[in-house]
């Protein structure tokens, strides 16, 4: 599995149940804790489409 010991706990960020997946999307990004693969592996997207998702929101890893 793509989660670590210390990230045993997925963040409420990264959940699936989240209202507006692009934006969870783009938060767990630029939060700098998930990588594009890692976050496309937890919403079943590829790395291109979670790619696409940033770019739209306009959001930078920090």
């Amino acid at each position: 599995m793509w989660l670590s010991a210390a990230r045993s706990k997925i963040p409420k960020v990264l959940s699936k149940r989240h209202c507006d997946q692009g934006e969870a999307i783009a938060r767990a990004y630029a939060g700098g804790g998930y990588t594009m693969k890692e976050i496309g592996a937890r919403f079943d997207l590829r790395y291109s489409r979670v790619s696409q998702i940033i770019r739209a929101a306009g959001e930078t890893k920090r």
